[in-house]
């Protein structure tokens, strides 16, 4: 017989072949070492990729409880717990996982999501801070506690955030995307141009960090003309921020203006 941790190789072999094959091994394993967290885990993977959901939370809350340095065991029953709408359960995991490895960012992230998906923004703030103060450069997390702040009613400091990420070294290639995965997350999108509107209309004047989420959110529903429109507006107010020119040709193109989006892409310095 293998040892465990020769068993736990075997299994991750196996899985890229076999799925069946693997689950036989992997369950006979976790028999022979019930008290090895790496086989727990890869058993409870394994079930889960099956579809058999029940039966994988219980062998991975075991890897969680035997190894819970191990980060990826915690992860995994989190997602788990997702996909079964247990939203209140899989906040307990983060929780417990975040105060053991109180610098894991994407755990505190992770917290912060789970409190948004369960409409609790006020206790969303102080892991979305946690996970900005880690990674303060990094877009995904500034949204996070920028959209964590506007709906726990704090929009003064939320402006503040939602602004910073205009700007071009903060802004890449994907943060559009990124910002519509937590919008698709954690709730629907009409609700989300309401309260932008209204912080909007509160702050006594327009603010540009605000309407780019606007222009964000009009992209996600696929109305490209209105985010057109509000890209053009924030291109000409910031024309040496060329990721807001980029963004305005794109949307043309996929709003079918393929001249007016040219015309955009010409204005760009050639070096």
């Amino acid at each position: 017989e293998p040892n465990a941790f020769v068993g736990a190789k075997l299994i991750e072999s196996k899985s890229l072949s076999d799925l069946d094959e693997a689950l036989t091994l992997a369950k006979k394993l976790s028999l022979l070492y019930p008290r090895n967290g790496d086989i727990q885990l890869s058993y409870g993977r394994l079930l889960a990729a099956k579809g058999e959901m029940k039966e994988a939370e219980t062998y991975l809350r075991n890897a969680v409880r035997m190894r819970p340095e191990n980060l990826e065991s915690s992860v995994l029953l989190i997602q788990l717990l997702q996909a079964q709408n247990k939203t209140r359960e899989a906040i307990v995991v983060a929780k417990a996982m975040v105060e053991k490895s109180s610098d894991f960012v994407e755990g505190w992230a992770l917290l912060a999501r789970l409190y948004l998906v369960n409409n609790q923004p006020d206790n969303a703030v102080n892991p979305a801070r946690k996970a900005y103060d880690l990674n303060n450069n990094d877009a995904e997390k500034i949204h996070l506690l920028a959209v964590s702040l506007l709906l726990a009613k704090q929009t003064k400091p939320a402006l503040a955030y939602f602004d910073s990420l205009i700007r071009p070294e903060i802004f890449s290639d994907d943060s559009i995307e990124r910002m519509l995965k937590l919008y698709d997350e954690i709730g629907a999108n009409k609700i989300y141009i309401k309260v932008f509107q209204k912080a909007d209309k509160d702050t006594g004047k327009k603010s540009d960090g605000l309407s780019f989420q606007m222009a964000v959110l009009e992209w996600g529903k696929q109305n490209f003309q209105d985010s057109s429109q509000i890209l053009e507006e924030l291109a000409n107010r910031y024309p040496q921020n060329e990721k807001l020119s980029y963004l305005l040709g794109l949307t043309r193109e996929k709003n079918g203006q393929a001249e007016e989006a040219l015309k955009v892409y010409l204005k760009f310095d050639v070096k």
